[in-house]
């Protein structure tokens, strides 16, 4: 994978990470950036919502976790 694909990938999955957290926010009537916010610092409600989420709306996607890089500010699945 070149340089510009890895951007491009990490691009998709910071995109899908985003959709799967506004989502959380409607569902539960929290501020995004609430809810973005309390994921990142790991808080255990949104992590797993996150993750119900991401199973059932990308079942054939095996992901382990999740990286949020503080310098691009985007996630990156692991």
């Amino acid at each position: 994978m070149n340089y510009q694909e890895a951007h491009q990938h990490q691009a998709i999955e910071d995109k899908i990470a985003r959709e799967v957290l506004k989502h959380i926010a409607r569902e539960t009537g929290i501020p995004y950036k609430d809810v973005l916010a309390d994921f990142r610092a790991g808080y255990v409600e949104p992590t797993q919502f996150f993750w119900d989420i991401m199973s059932a709306n990308y079942p054939d996607h095996d992901y382990h976790g999740i990286y949020y890089c503080q310098s691009c500010k985007k996630f990156s699945f692991l």
